[in-house]
């Protein structure tokens, strides 16, 4: 009669757990690039639309440059 451990399993389900975890990720950095870029245009005037872009801008080329 052949038995197997618990523990013999537990790796398995981490590693099905693995593609979830980095479409998580994936998913929370694409939405912070998202809302930083994408504003609700219909709520702010053109003006500052174009400020807060070119702002954001500045930051993520900043952010890349000293990564």
């Amino acid at each position: 009669m052949i038995t197997r451990d618990v523990r013999d399993y537990e790796p398995m389900s981490v590693k099905l757990l693995n593609p979830w975890s980095s479409a998580q990720r994936f998913v929370f950095l694409h939405s912070a690039v998202y809302n930083t870029f994408n504003l609700q245009c219909h709520l702010i005037s053109r003006p500052t639309l174009c400020t807060f872009r070119a702002r954001a801008m500045t930051e993520w080329k900043a952010a890349i440059m000293a990564a």
